[in-house]
């Protein structure tokens, strides 16, 4: 949960080394203290924070080392003095968070879920929590190849899944999903962020489709038609344009146009 909390802002997160001094901080860390990242950069996170458990402020620290760094997760409520309302603030972000934040049991049953979930998928949170996340994907073969990437791996970052709507509608999805470990240090739950990338996907299968039209249009026209980027790299080469310039395509894709086409005077064409 640290990358996440980390990369969405779910949370108030600060890093430190062994020593006890800041390495990082998120941007809802940064926002709540009001300080950068350059100001907070070497500060010992006991003295930053001091004046907040002065105000009463009621911490609930969690620490995880992962390749020598200790990761400190500050979990904030208001104390006695009301003056701070972070709590409430975090679960303003969870809701309001674009993204899903999920998290089942290696069976796939769904134990946690953003209310996100709702407008990614039209299923509210009470239609998912109890159920099999499993059931969501297009293909049932994605499960086990999930299971099997995260067993290996440890953590998936910028992995895509199709899932389905509750109205039957694909949905392309990426995310960040990793494996979760009990006390004894077992894997016991699958955790992750996923985005909506649907529009996205339609826009790149709109783009292969409008440039395999035009290659075969391209393909197609009795003229020799050559394409080039800005700075003259020759990046389409059509058959004509081979019988003309009696350069075969695998010859002139890469190469300056210069060098490849000329006029009978010598000159560039």
């Amino acid at each position: 949960l640290m990358e996440l909390l980390c990369s969405s802002g779910l949370a108030v997160l600060i890093s430190a080394g062994e020593n006890g001094r800041i390495i990082d901080a998120n941007r809802t860390a940064r926002e709540f203290l009001g300080k950068t990242s350059e100001d907070l950069s070497g500060q010992p996170v006991e003295d930053v924070l001091q004046e907040y458990f002065e105000k009463g402020l009621d911490v609930t620290r969690s620490l995880v080392e992962e390749n020598g760094v200790v990761y400190q997760v500050f979990s904030f409520r208001a104390g006695a003095t009301g003056d701070v309302e972070t709590a409430g603030d975090l679960r303003r972000i969870f809701r309001d968070l674009d993204d899903v934040y999920f998290k089942t049991t290696l069976g796939g049953t769904v134990v946690s879920v953003s209310p996100s979930v709702e407008k990614f998928s039209g299923y509210s949170p009470e239609d998912v929590l109890g159920t099999d996340m499993f059931r969501f994907y297009r293909h049932t073969a994605d499960r086990q190849r999930l299971i099997e990437d995260l067993k290996s791996k440890g953590s998936l970052r910028e992995y895509e899944l199709l899932l389905v709507g509750k109205s039957g509608q694909d949905i392309h999805a990426r995310g960040s999903i990793h494996l979760v470990p009990d006390e004894s240090g077992k894997p016991a739950f699958l955790e992750g962020i996923l985005t909506d990338i649907t529009k996205r996907k339609k826009l790149e299968e709109d783009l292969r489709s409008r440039s395999e039209f035009f290659r075969q249009v391209v393909e197609s026209v009795p003229d020799a038609v050559v394409t080039v980027d800005r700075a003259g790299v020759v990046t389409g080469w059509n058959k004509e344009a081979c019988h003309l310039f009696e350069w075969t395509e695998e010859e002139a894709l890469g190469r300056q146009l210069d060098e490849l086409v000329y006029t009978a005077s010598g000159k560039h064409e």
